[in-house]
């Protein structure tokens, strides 16, 4: 293997054994082993989601939701941020519903003959073929919206699925400078003016033709469109957004529902800490469980350093976003909209959960009046164990197949050992975001170079047609990962430590591999 490979194999080892395990697989067959049939989710979580479903929506969707949850449909989770623009974002949503995209895929049976023919020129027009009866379920995204407009994947601006010559991604926000740390869930909605504002500023970015284009007319269509601008926040724009522009390129497919991951989940989690019976309840508020719990996940990605129990930190610390401590089971957020670690501690002879504003007592009322109010977030770890202790079966990307499964079976552990309850699921965290089927070849200086596509290069090609989604059912899985490894490479090695010749190795894998390719 060469050193890149090695370097990447150390960085992302669930992701990179996920292409060795399924390589013969095609994408059709990965897209449908994601929606193979399971136990329904609790009806307080069907329930959840079908309100939010409503709210947002409309009854049908909402009915069409529930019915998909009745039946065990899973759902993608943190996966979008915001508006969906990150090239991976894009294409793991494709990837998870291509079996629902494709008529007749569930007949299609195993395809070990290698990918397809490429189809012809792709046409500026064209529909997918509808899907036979019955409807399949809505595509259902639940988005984390407790990161930051300034999260590395772009959600308060449009991330463009091309690097300039220097190899980075080019990118404009539309927020002001003064929201970067207010989280995507509780953003204020954009405005016209930001909108104009955005314009202006696009004239002195450095945009081919085509990619000029493209962003004209995501906000002439979508971004001034009256529906999105009357949204009353960020995230139901959010969700319009993302809805409205998979509509234009899947004419045909399913619906998409676009929620936030963490009202869903606080809804089940006030519904839990009702209940004292509940292994949830009892893992938050039963001091040796707990303490079990905490000691085991410290340290652990997407939870919480050991500093942050019971440390008696500076609150001036813990209001920092920008730490790397994690936080204790909830994060703490302020007047601004910004999200503040919470530690662990003691105080007036009660285990409180100490922020940068303010001491929450760790007792079900406490914790229940913080999630209404939106002044306290669920956390990672405490996001997946409700969805798993709730049923919900849910897939995601790159690094979740590292670490989410390991964090759920300590969790699992404790459950079974501490309450006699265990079984929250063994699909977590498989892969659906991260595979790179979708390329652009961009001629610069008349060399040929391949990248990934986002939303924005799709809105330049047009909708994806019925024979070039044929062509990307029928692709393997390990042809797409010469060039997934070198888009990887880019985004998870830093500058500083990548292997001597990199550039080369990297252009060398970007040529090679198949998918889906577009030329503008």
């Amino acid at each position: 293997m060469s050193p890149i490979l090695d370097q990447l194999q150390a960085r992302l080892p669930g992701a990179c054994r996920y292409f060795q395990e399924y390589g013969e697989q095609s994408l059709v067959e990965l897209s449908r082993a994601f929606h193979l049939p399971g136990p329904p989710p609790s009806p307080t979580l069907r329930a959840a989601v079908a309100r939010r479903t409503y709210d947002l929506y409309g009854p049908d969707l909402a009915a069409r939701v529930e019915a998909g949850l009745a039946r065990g449909q899973p759902a993608l989770t943190a996966h979008h941020h915001g508006l969906d623009t990150h090239p991976e974002m894009v294409q793991g949503g494709l990837l998870f519903a291509l079996a629902d995209i494709l008529p007749g895929a569930e007949n299609w049976g195993p395809l070990s003959s290698g990918p397809a023919e490429p189809p012809g020129p792709h046409p500026r027009s064209g529909e997918v073929r509808p899907s036979p009866s019955p409807e399949p379920p809505p595509t259902l995204i639940l988005a984390c919206g407790t990161v930051s407009l300034r999260s590395p994947t772009g959600p308060g601006g449009l991330m463009l699925g091309r690097r300039g010559a220097d190899g980075r991604l080019i990118r404009a926000h539309l927020f002001p400078r003064s929201l970067d740390a207010c989280q995507v869930g509780l953003a204020p909605p954009l405005t016209s003016d930001q909108m104009d504002d955005f314009r202006d500023r696009l004239k002195t970015m450095p945009l081919l033709t085509w990619e000029r284009e493209a962003v004209s007319g995501l906000l002439d269509h979508f971004l001034l469109h009256p529906d999105f601008l009357t949204r009353p926040d960020f995230i139901a724009q959010a969700a319009w957004f993302n809805s409205a522009v998979w509509a234009a390129r899947l004419p045909g497919g399913p619906p998409l529902v676009f929620l936030e991951l963490e009202s869903v989940v606080g809804d089940c989690l006030k519904a839990d800490l009702q209940r004292p019976d509940s292994p949830v309840h009892r893992l938050l508020t039963d001091k040796k469980i707990r303490g079990r719990l905490l000691s085991a996940l410290a340290g652990r990605v997407g939870c919480w350093s050991p500093r942050l129990l019971d440390q008696g930190l500076d609150p001036a610390l813990l209001a920092d976003s920008a730490q790397p401590w994690g936080t204790v089971l909830f994060w703490e957020t302020d007047r601004r909209g910004r999200r503040q670690s919470l530690a662990l501690g003691r105080e007036g002879g009660r285990t409180v959960l100490r922020g940068g504003s303010s001491v929450w007592p760790l007792t079900p009322e406490s914790l229940a009046t913080g999630l209404t109010e939106r002044r306290l977030q669920p956390g990672l770890f405490l996001v997946y164990l409700i969805l798993a202790w709730h049923r919900l079966r849910t897939f995601g990307g790159i690094f979740m197949v590292d670490y989410l499964p390991a964090m759920l079976r300590i969790a699992e552990e404790l459950l079974e050992t501490s309450l006699g309850a265990g079984q929250l699921g063994d699909e977590a965290g498989r892969l659906a975001a991260g595979p790179q089927a979708l390329r652009l070849a961009v001629t610069e200086n008349g060399v040929r170079r391949p990248q990934s596509m986002g939303a924005v290069v799709l809105s330049a090609v047009g909708p994806l047609t019925a024979d070039r989604l044929e062509f990307l059912g029928r692709t393997r899985l390990r042809d797409l990962w010469p060039f997934t490894a070198g888009e990887w490479y880019q985004e998870e090695i830093p500058p500083a430590r990548r292997a001597p010749g990199w550039p080369e190795e990297v252009a060398r894998l970007r040529q090679s591999g198949g998918g889906l390719e577009f030329e503008l």
